[in-house]
């Protein structure tokens, strides 16, 4: 069975080389604020018009006359 330090001395250098990594890409520009930029939302859909209807009661009754 492996031993527990043996793991533990693989995270300690996983860590050092994340940290070098994350340094390295905010010192090309890169952020460190984590989420960065909120997406823009989506451009509101225009409000559906509602249909007229083609004649209205009053309308027949004038035509009629």
């Amino acid at each position: 069975m492996v031993s527990l330090s043996e793991w533990e001395q693989k995270a300690v250098k996983m860590k050092e080389e994340y940290n070098k990594a994350v340094k390295e890409y905010e010192a090309n520009g890169g952020t460190d604020t984590g989420a960065g930029k909120k997406r823009k939302s989506k451009a509101a859909k225009p409000a559906k018009k509602a249909k007229k209807k083609e004649t209205s009661e009053e309308e027949e009754e004038e035509e009629s006359e």
